[in-house]
């Protein structure tokens, strides 16, 4: 909140005193107004109301919803859990974690759904990077339709535009592992990473115009570095293999194929392009459908196939030293590990999980079939959202281990 108002005050200072500089004044106002989307205050309600204020693009629920079966339990997880040499309650870590939304599935049944924080069942919340796992895998789907050849492919091959860019020799595998080679700085909280100048660029024009601009810093495939960018040029890839808009396409082979009971909502930039990287806005059981079709072999809840066994092995799977887990991977700039878009744990036994900022998880367990989702607009995150992030995985792991036993 502090930064919005030295923010605001700048913008002031610069009407005043030198008002011909209007693309700085743009700038600044831009900044400004994304601070105050982040203002404590505002959080909950403008994470839920993401897709209403901003420009974003509607996709339309299902024709024929997949029933969820509820076998309803009264709080299925542990009551406390360990962190750190340090022991939580989880009630009062899911409050302090501003949790609006919780909902677990155990071998295809609703076992829990909470939700909190003026979020309800048909609450739209703003998925951040979650966003990003459900286009790596429509990206699969391209790839075993045939709309993309190979994952081996060059990006070239479907986006010439991006021919002697810095994704020039990328192929859409370093894209899924987001091992593209190029610099990027991950950080809502510095005004100057690429990060939150992709923001600006998508707000006053064209993301795709903004990817040619990155800079190349390592040979493609060979060091795992996180990008936003990444997963748009994965869209980008879509869009030119199958001719389709990426919308379309989503409805086409992921809403509709889910029966997702809700719409769903993209967050656009400002050519009304969708923010395929973290610019989606679904419901929490939308969430558990998709999370489903990793834990059930990928099939729906309705029992169709909709991408392969073999797809599910190999994205959830780390198959290069720099994809595993671990504080001191020389050739990772993260501490989970990583494969296709989901992120994988320290001493992962079939498990992975899809991760947005400010608290929002898919967690799957493949081999206890239980699918955990939350949705949170957590203040801190700034502070301490790191830590917080492996605190939630751990009491996800705790949960599978408590229902592991409740069920011996």
């Amino acid at each position: 909140m502090k930064r919005s108002y030295i923010i605001a005050g700048i913008v002031v200072l610069v009407g005043v005193f030198s008002l011909i500089q209007t693309g700085l004044v743009r700038d600044l106002l831009l900044l400004h107004s994304y601070a105050r989307f982040f203002d404590a205050d505002a959080l909950d309600e403008n994470f839920r109301t993401a897709y209403a204020n901003q420009p974003s693009l509607k996709v339309d629920r299902s024709p024929q919803a997949t029933k969820i079966i509820e076998d309803l339990q009264p709080f299925p997880m542990p009551a406390t859990f360990d962190f750190q040499e340090k022991t939580s309650d989880t009630r009062d870590f899911l409050e302090e974690m501003n949790t609006t939304g919780l909902a677990i599935m155990k071998d295809g049944k609703l076992i829990y759904e909470n939700y909190d924080r003026g979020n309800d069942q048909n609450s739209l919340a703003m998925q951040m990077s979650v966003s990003k796992t459900f286009t790596a895998f429509l990206a699969g789907v391209a790839i075993e339709k045939g709309d993309i050849s190979s994952k081996d492919d060059y990006v070239t091959d479907y986006v010439p535009a991006l021919e002697g860019t810095a994704y020039d020799g990328v192929r859409v595998v370093d894209l899924l592992d987001m091992s593209s080679g190029i610099q990027w700085r991950e950080d809502m909280g510095d005004l100057s990473s690429e990060l939150v100048r992709s923001i600006k660029a998508s707000a006053i024009g064209s993301l795709d115009d903004f990817a040619k601009t990155m800079k190349r810093v390592d040979e493609p495939g060979t060091f795992h570095r996180y990008a936003s960018i990444d997963t748009h040029i994965l869209a980008m890839v879509i869009r030119g293999a199958t001719g389709k808009p990426f919308e379309a396409y989503f409805k086409e082979e992921v809403w509709d194929k889910i029966g997702a009971e809700s719409d769903a909502y993209f967050l656009t930039d400002a050519t009304g392009e969708p923010l395929a990287g973290g610019g989606m806005n679904i419901s929490l059981r939308d969430m558990l459908r998709f999370g489903s079709i990793f834990a059930n072999e990928g099939k729906s809840l309705s029992g169709e196939q909709l991408i392969s066994t073999e797809w599910i092995d190999g994205s959830t799977v780390p198959d290069h030293p720099r994809l595993e887990p671990g504080p001191d991977n020389p050739l990772s700039s993260s501490y989970f590990g990583y494969k296709h878009h989901w992120w994988i744990p320290e001493d992962y036994d079939d498990e992975f999980v899809a991760i947005g900022i400010y608290g929002q998880f898919i967690y799957v367990n493949r081999k206890h079939s239980i699918v955990i989702v939350k949705t949170s607009a957590y203040k801190n995150f700034l502070k301490d959202g790191g830590w917080r992030t492996h605190e939630t995985v751990t009491l996800f792991r705790a949960t599978v281990d408590y229902l592991s036993k409740q069920t011996m």
